[in-house]
């Protein structure tokens, strides 16, 4: 079974800034279909139905107690576990 989780935030690289053209997808809920390394992230979105975020390459991956921050090419995407 996938861990569910909420997208909490997404950052500019600095990780202080948010990244404004993401906005609209703080919020989402669903599942990391693919999260690794040197791959991109895949986030199926619970609504809309098979709908899903596609990230840039992800670099590296910081898991903590209440989610995990994601950090592409691009972007830094906090997912918070719900």
């Amino acid at each position: 079974m996938f861990e569910k989780y909420i997208i909490s935030a997404i950052y500019e690289k600095d990780c202080t800034t948010l990244k404004e053209s993401h906005q609209f997808r703080v919020g989402r809920t669903g599942i990391t279909l693919i999260l690794e390394k040197g791959y991109s992230m895949w986030f199926v979105y619970d609504e809309p139905k098979d709908k899903a975020l596609q990230t840039s390459r992800v670099e590296d991956i910081d898991e903590t107690d209440y989610g995990i921050w994601v950090y592409t090419e691009n972007s830094v995407y906090r997912l918070d576990k719900i």
